[in-house]
């Protein structure tokens, strides 16, 4: 092999999928991240960084380890799923609650480091935190000993926030809580009432 060739290196455009449990889970069998890089094979390599239980407070310490200045250029897409581990009840063993100021506030952290990094806004997308089926995530977490309560009505609100955080920072907003709403049987869309079936993978990819 040739200097030339040796010194030679491809980098191809990166999709970058930030997020939590539900990001953790994108490259299982039929998992949303796993449609994407299939869509975008030869393409973009896409880089999922979905840690479990992470809400917009870890994310904040995280995010200029996943993303730094020099990797803008290479960047076709940075999508943000973040809400559903923050929404969770106070007294949730996992901590992972943080009040919706301090959620927007993270949000707007977020995008201002993204945007600090030289990503453009077309190429930002927030995704808000999908519904959970109360009464699924309950009986879940009960068989695994470990009951936890999550409800609707609070993720809601988180969702309502992250468009308007989205909205206001003149980002790509995709409205994947509303938008399953609107499915009669949306709770098929949810393997465990939280986590995304591959119905719900699907819906997801195509709502991108």
């Amino acid at each position: 092999m040739s200097t030339a060739q040796a010194s030679f290196r491809v980098l191809w455009p990166r999709i970058y999928l930030l997020g939590d449990t539900l990001t953790q889970h994108a490259f299982r069998i039929c998992g949303w991240g796993q449609i994407i890089a299939e869509c975008y094979s030869r393409r973009c390599d896409v880089v999922a960084r979905g840690f479990s239980g992470y809400n917009t407070r870890a994310w904040r310490h995280m995010l200029p380890v996943v993303l730094r200045p020099e990797d803008a250029a290479y960047v076709a897409a940075v999508v943000v799923m973040l809400g559903t581990s923050d929404s969770a009840d106070p007294r949730d063993p996992v901590g992972s609650h943080v009040t919706l100021q301090e959620y927007a506030e993270n949000l707007e952290n977020m995008l201002d480091y993204v945007e600090s990094c030289g990503v453009p806004n077309d190429k930002v997308i927030i995704v808000t935190p999908p519904p959970i089926d109360e009464q699924l995530w309950l009986a879940n977490t009960k068989r695994q000993g470990k009951e936890t309560h999550r409800t609707l009505s609070s993720v809601t609100k988180y969702a309502k926030e992250c468009a308007k955080v989205g909205s206001k920072r003149g980002v790509k907003i995709v409205d994947a809580h509303s938008e399953f709403l609107k499915d009669a049987h949306w709770s098929r869309l949810l393997s465990d009432g939280v986590n995304l079936s591959p119905a719900g993978s699907h819906k997801l990819t195509t709502l991108l």
